[in-house]
């Protein structure tokens, strides 16, 4: 072969490799785009129904009529922790940013265990979950990777049992100095799972993998790789009749006073039903601007029992309009509105206060559906002063006049 052809294969292969990166970035982008889409659909009728819920939670219902609102809320509360899940789930495993912030370990797992029962129910499988008295509460770590990856390695052993159970067992060993290391084990009480084709490998580049399975070994190859950044890893173990797939993570757990000030903290905490009682919104004139009258209404519905005066806008164009006419105490926006946008509506504001000459500065804070990766800096970039993703909440409400009106007063 002359060296001619030899350069002209090399640059063939060149290409060829040019065109698999080009392809597989451009899959990531489109997988990113339709994620996030599909949240920002997700999100606002998710608002709508858990707000509802809530207002009717507390009007005169009978004792069979409350429990039926509080089944509700519980489930629609853990589809919310799905689409989190979804909108925050790395498509690129060799990103992934890591919290270290103090958790509680044993209510991770029952996370867990309850955002899956559905779909245990669906297939008659029964989920079980052992901690055992020496393995920390409170550990420091990213609790929600962490949920993300145990939830998908039980979502697939789900699909692997036909009958019995799925279990998440949850134990501590060489407990140091530099932590604790903990096993958290997910095995089946019919099947070996070292021995089933999802389990088998977490090798997921077999040219002989159908589409299906080929997703199965993706994800979690993408578990693995985020216990990995955590310094664990996951084994595939069998023993007799019995396989399991074991996480081992050495965590480390909080100082003493750190784990006093989160009890004290825990003692201090009132309960979610105090707030619809506190009118902290009283005397304080609101701009709310959103686009979905459902949501509008849930939200009015909020501020009114706040104590609120409010005024409402069905687009930034209108908000914008009555800002320049009104001294408002807080303006809350949409992103997504007709006409213009929460971002024009707040850059437009901000343009106003400094034409105006007043020196003041109202607080703008965006409250939307847009709740994936940089959606947060977007806002604060457009002169928003803060971000809150959908669902809104009482509480949420609340917290958000004691941050950004009475902390500036």
């Amino acid at each position: 072969m002359s060296a001619n052809n030899e350069r002209t294969l090399d640059y063939s292969a060149v290409l060829a490799a040019r065109d698999v990166a080009i392809e597989s970035e451009l899959g990531n982008i489109a997988k990113g785009g339709f994620i996030a889409s599909l949240d920002h659909l997700l999100r606002n009728p998710m608002n709508s129904i858990l707000g509802m819920l809530s207002l009717l939670d507390e009007s005169d219902l009978d004792e069979n009529q409350k429990g039926y609102v509080n089944s509700a809320l519980e489930a629609a509360g853990y589809l919310m922790t799905t689409i989190d899940a979804i909108t925050d789930f790395p498509l690129d495993s060799n990103e992934i940013d890591l919290q270290k912030k103090p958790f509680d370990l044993f209510k991770a797992g029952k996370n867990v265990i309850q955002a899956l029962s559905g779909a245990a129910a669906a297939k008659n499988v029964g989920l079980q979950f052992e901690y055992e008295a020496d393995t920390p509460t409170i550990v420091l770590g990213d609790a929600m990777k962490l949920q993300q990856v145990l939830a998908k390695i039980m979502e697939h052993a789900i699909l692997e049992t036909e009958k019995g159970s799925v279990r998440l067992d949850t134990s501590s060993t060489a407990k140091g100095d530099d932590g604790a290391l903990v096993k958290l084990s997910v095995s089946s009480t019919s099947c070996d799972l070292s021995k089933t084709s999802a389990f088998s490998s977490f090798d997921f580049a077999d040219a002989e993998l159908d589409s299906e399975r080929r997703r199965v070994k993706l994800e979690l190859a993408v578990c693995q790789r985020i216990v990995e950044c955590m310094g664990g890893s996951i084994e595939i173990a069998s023993s007799g009749d019995k396989g399991e797939i074991i996480l081992s993570i050495l965590f480390n757990e909080p100082s003493a006073s750190k784990l006093d000030e989160i009890a004290n903290k825990r003692v201090d905490e009132k309960p979610s039903t105090s707030s619809p009682f506190k009118k902290i919104f009283n005397g304080i004139h609101v701009l709310l601007a959103e686009d979905d009258q459902i949501n509008q209404i849930l939200a009015v519905a909020f501020l009114t029992k706040l104590g609120g005066s409010i005024d409402t806008a069905d687009n930034g164009k209108e908000a914008f309009d009555k800002f320049r006419e009104k001294d408002y105490d807080i303006v809350l926006l949409d992103c997504e509105m007709p006409v213009m946008n929460g971002f024009e509506a707040a850059k437009s504001i901000r343009d106003f206060e400094k034409e105006s000459g007043t020196g003041r500065k109202t607080p703008i804070i965006a409250m939307t559906a847009y709740a994936a990766r940089g959606d947060r800096e977007n806002c604060l970039a457009s002169g928003m002063d803060d971000h809150v993703p959908k669902p809104i909440t009482l509480d949420l409400l609340a917290s958000i006049a004691e941050k950004h009106i009475f902390q500036n007063r």
